[in-house]
C-alpha cells in the first residue's frame, strides 16, 4: 500500500497575468491628417498641428549666429604640439644613427632626448620592437625601418618626392 505525504507548506494561488484586450480594428479608426486622437491632451484645444506653436525660421537663425558670435569672441586655446609616438621618436633618432640600434638603445636614446615620455608599461622595447616588425611587414620596402640582422635595425631613406 503506497501512502502519501500532504504538503505542510501553504500553497497560494497567484492570479494570472491576463494580456490586456485588444480592441477591434474597425476601418476608418485612423485619426485623419493632422489630426490627434480624442485621447490626447491637445485634442481639447483643437488637435491640429497648426495649434502648436513652434519658434520661426529666422528666430532659430538668429539664436544660431548668435552662438557663433560668442564663439568667436573667445580666445583661442594655444594649440599643444602633438605628441610623438615611439615608433615616429624611434625613427628620428634611427635617422641619425648609420650603424642601427636595438629596441632598448632606441627607447633609452628617445627618452633622454625628451621627444617621448613612457608610460606606465614595464616594457617599451618590447612593443616598439613589435610595432617595427609589423611596419615592416605592412610596408614592406616603403617601411622606416630595416632588419639588419635579429634584433638589430637600420633606417631606410624615403623618396616621396622622387618619381
Amino acid at each position: 500500500m503506497a501512502t502519501t505525504k500532504k504538503a505542510t507548506k501553504k500553497t497560494t494561488t497567484k492570479a494570472k497575468a491576463t494580456t490586456p484586450t485588444k480592441k477591434p480594428a474597425t476601418k476608418g479608426a485612423k485619426p485623419a491628417a493632422g489630426k490627434r486622437p480624442a485621447s490626447s491632451p491637445r485634442a481639447a484645444k483643437g488637435g491640429t498641428k497648426a495649434a502648436t506653436k513652434r519658434p520661426a525660421a529666422k528666430d532659430a537663425t538668429r539664436a544660431k549666429d548668435a552662438t557663433r558670435a560668442a564663439r568667436a569672441a573667445r580666445p583661442a586655446k594655444a594649440k599643444d604640439p602633438k605628441k610623438l609616438s615611439l615608433l615616429d621618436a624611434a625613427a628620428q633618432v634611427l635617422a641619425g644613427h648609420k650603424d642601427g640600434l636595438r629596441s632598448r638603445q632606441m627607447v633609452k636614446l628617445v627618452t633622454e632626448k625628451g621627444l617621448w615620455t613612457p608610460g606606465s608599461g614595464k616594457t617599451p622595447h618590447a612593443s616598439l620592437y613589435a610595432a617595427i616588425i609589423r611596419e615592416i611587414a605592412a610596408k614592406g620596402k616603403d617601411a622606416r625601418f630595416a632588419k639588419a640582422e635579429r634584433g638589430l635595425f637600420v633606417h631606410t631613406p624615403t623618396t616621396k618626392g622622387a618619381s
